[in-house]
């Protein structure tokens, strides 16, 4: 009986730490200005709130629940596979005529997929390096409040995943913190203030 209840817990074990792990990175995206809006497969919004509904407003893009993405969702979705790899972060959406907006899109082969969406960062490589930041710490650090993995930010700039982590302890040394969400507060907060 308890070798079966080990199974169990064990299996309850990483279906927790792996809630967590998402609730984790959920929070990070948050502080980073990232809102969520559900889409079904079809480029329908299910779900909003009212930052994603601003954001897509500026860039004129209806993000209200019901609202169709139409072309956007076409472009922007491609069929289902490789091209959107789970927390990979995609380029800039930028609407003739409006502002430019920033999103990420999880596809879930169940749906609904979650579009991570932004207004476009401001942070600049001259505000990281105003903080103390080394050039190439200030690159890292800045595609880091974009969104990326160490192996993404790697992959990027063309260096090994263990330079990526060494760059990382060294903007977490020199900004004080001691999370990823932590320099992405950090950056914002010094960002000067300008007119969009």
């Amino acid at each position: 009986w308890l070798r079966a209840a080990g199974r169990h817990l064990v299996n309850l074990y990483r279906l927790v730490s792996h809630a967590e792990a998402v609730r984790q990175r959920d929070a990070a995206l948050a502080d980073g200005g990232w809102s969520v809006v559900l889409v079904d497969d079809s480029g329908t919004v299910l779900k909003s709130n009212e930052v994603a509904v601003a954001i897509g407003r500026a860039a004129g893009v209806d993000l209200t629940v019901g609202a169709s993405l139409g072309s956007l969702w076409s472009a922007m979705s491609g069929p289902l596979g490789d091209r959107w790899a789970l927390s990979r972060s995609t380029a800039p959406v930028r609407l003739a005529g409006g502002d430019a907006f920033e999103t990420r899109l999880v596809r879930s082969a169940v749906g609904p997929h979650v579009l991570w969406i932004r207004k476009k960062s401001r942070i600049t490589e001259k505000d990281a390096v105003a903080l103390g930041l080394t050039a190439r710490q200030a690159q890292v650090a800045l595609l880091l409040v974009d969104g990326y993995t160490n192996a993404a930010i790697a992959k990027r700039l063309g260096v090994a995943d263990s330079t990526v982590r060494r760059h990382m302890e060294g903007i977490f040394d020199r900004l004080g913190v001691h999370s990823r969400a932590a320099v992405v507060g950090r950056l914002q907060a010094a960002l000067p203030q300008r007119p969009d």
